[in-house]
């Protein structure tokens, strides 16, 4: 369904990115960059229906706002699906109802 992939889309905050490309969402893949990548699998995340998401760190080349958007997606999820993040960015620790830390080998709840 188009509509839900455009909604999809709006809510990671790619929408307006993909249609500044002359295909708009006839583009290849491979002509997006790095960050147009990683919101069209946010995209792809909020249209699956697997219970249990996993993800790791966001990766560097993300904004300040592109990480805050990203986190909103992620509390979307919150009591539908379990999300689980690797991450050592402790800005993460916000959204999520259970945190562990490994230090020294040790894992502990934080």
């Amino acid at each position: 369904n188009k509509n839900k992939i455009y909604d999809a889309c709006k809510k990671a905050c790619v929408y307006d990115l993909i249609m500044k490309y002359p295909n708009g969402f006839k583009t290849n893949i491979q002509d997006l960059t790095q960050k147009e990548k990683y919101l069209v699998s946010l995209a792809r995340l909020l249209l699956m229906n697997s219970e249990i998401l996993v993800l790791y760190e966001f990766p560097s080349y993300l904004t300040q706002k592109d990480e805050k958007n990203v986190m909103k997606v992620l509390q979307s999820f919150k009591n539908k699906k379990t999300v689980l993040i690797f991450s050592a960015n402790d800005s993460v620790k916000n959204i999520v109802d259970i945190s562990y830390e490994i230090k020294k080998g040790v894992l502990k709840k934080s």
